[in-house]
């Protein structure tokens, strides 16, 4: 696989200007979060996006990705103001809790990629504050053949080589961090990452958006126990609402399926996420993502669950397991997603 993250701050609250929500909900997807009550939803390129405000060190980081040399982000972003003190950094790269390779955003406009504290190179062009810019990052982690590739709305702003881009004792990079000590409001949105790894997905993407697409109907299999109305109608909320309305099953092996609302405006994607929100009320399991296309059924590998407060459940696939080639609108409009407890 080379495609490894999607973000789009879909389903993270429906009110603009306010924290995520509920509260804790960005805590339950990034184990590494700061001041996610001081961040807030707002109105982005398409749906929701993130802000982080300036006058607070709010962050937030994936999980560990990959140990592939080359690693990319894609985020559209928006800059409130320019920094008037020191630079402000848009996302940084890590090597475990090591920070590699940051972007930062100057005090003059410009764009300028660092090793931890370390300059290797700036941009000549130079941003518009209070504008949407879709902004992609490769780097090559390497001690001194490392190389550094920086795109914004798909044009080429900074393009180095023989680069030591190396600050851990690894020469890759494992997650990505969303903010870090901002002078001024960033907004992030339709983020992508991926490495160099697989034969699609495997580089620069170019712009991108993230869609959220919930369930409308029952699905094929409905084994789980609503505690009121219909199945899906329990997992379809924009906004979760905890145990107000939710599924449940005290059976190994039983699964429920949904049908989901059809996507919109788009004739290329590059992969799905599938978000299951979880909790274990006694022991533990072992729950899988399903995803029934066509005439396969894929239960996905298995995510032990033992919390007793909900955490957050991933799937991405970049293909179709019906057809083992990228999927296509039909195909998504057509596809069904679910759960199975062991």
């Amino acid at each position: 696989m080379a495609l490894l993250w999607i973000e789009g701050f879909e389903g993270f609250g429906t009110s603009t200007g306010v924290a995520p929500a509920p509260t804790g909900i960005l805590g339950r997807k990034y184990p590494t979060v700061a001041q996610e009550s001081s961040m807030t939803i707002e109105n982005g390129t398409y749906g929701k996006c993130l802000e982080i405000p300036g006058d607070v060190s709010g962050f937030l980081r994936t999980p560990d990705l990959t140990t592939n040399g080359t690693l990319v982000i894609g985020c559209a972003v928006k800059w409130a103001a320019l920094p008037t003190v020191t630079p402000d950094e848009t996302f940084s790269f890590y090597d475990g809790a090591t920070r590699g390779i940051n972007l930062r955003l100057d005090i003059d406009g410009k764009l300028s990629v660092h090793r931890s504290s370390t300059l290797l190179g700036t941009s000549t062009n130079v941003i518009s504050v209070a504008t949407w810019y879709y902004v992609e990052l490769k780097i090559l982690t390497h001690n001194s053949n490392g190389t550094v590739d920086l795109k914004v709305n798909e044009t080429s702003w900074l393009s180095l080589s023989s680069q030591d881009t190396q600050q851990g004792s690894n020469a890759y990079h494992t997650a990505i961090q969303l903010g870090y000590v901002p002078n001024e409001t960033i907004q992030y949105d339709d983020v992508y990452c991926l490495d160099g790894s697989g034969s699609i997905n495997n580089d620069f993407l170019g712009r991108r958006q993230v869609q959220a697409i919930r369930p409308d109907a029952a699905g094929a299999t409905t084994e789980w126990d609503p505690n009121t109305g219909a199945n899906y109608a329990a997992v379809d909320e924009v906004q979760l609402d905890e145990d107000t309305t939710y599924v449940e099953t005290t059976f190994t092996g039983e699964k429920d399926l949904y049908n989901y609302e059809s996507s919109v405006g788009s004739s290329i994607i590059d992969g799905i996420q599938v978000m299951t929100e979880a909790k274990a009320t006694v022991g533990s399991m072992d729950l899988h993502t399903i995803v029934k296309s066509g005439s396969t059924e894929d239960d996905g590998s298995a995510d032990p669950i033992s919390s007793s407060t909900y955490v957050t459940s991933r799937r991405l696939e970049e293909t179709n397991p019906d057809t083992s080639a990228k999927w296509t609108p039909s195909e998504v409009d057509s596809v069904q997603f679910g759960v199975k407890a062991v």
